[in-house]
């Protein structure tokens, strides 16, 4: 009597490259890994984050200090990253929706402020995965 049956399956029509590995063991919970050929070898699928330069930004500023629109479209534009005035507008406005920044009016400014309400999952991955990475070369 076996303890464990392992299954290897080609996903999908088999042309892609990807595998379906399922860990079927006596008395545990059934483990399945997606898995597809690199360089030759099989290793686990990894899916990518979707992190942008402004996410990666906000990852290296203090988190307490707030920011303008300008500020950050500014960075975006010195760091040669691609991202245009109405993106960063745009991610800020989701980045807003979605509770990961808080704003406040600034009677000094005379505009409104941002900062990270909290580092996200997605700023915590960035600063993990770039420690060392020059962000003015993001593109």
């Amino acid at each position: 009597m076996a303890d464990t049956i392992i299954t290897l399956e080609a996903a999908g029509d088999g042309t892609n490259g990807r595998r379906d590995l399922t860990v079927q063991h006596r008395n545990a919970k059934t483990e399945i890994f997606e898995l597809e050929f690199q360089n030759g070898h099989l290793v686990e699928h990894s899916v990518a984050v979707n992190i942008d330069a402004l996410d990666i930004w906000l990852s290296e500023r203090n988190p307490e200090a707030w920011f303008t629109r300008n500020e950050a479209v500014e960075a975006m534009e010195n760091g040669e990253t691609g991202m245009k005035k109405t993106k960063v507008y745009d991610r800020l406005k989701e980045m807003l929706d979605y509770g990961a920044l808080e704003k406040r009016w600034s009677t000094e400014k005379k505009r409104e402020e941002f900062r990270p309400r909290k580092q996200t999952a997605e700023q915590r991955t960035a600063r993990e995965s770039f420690a060392g990475f020059d962000t003015n070369t993001v593109q």
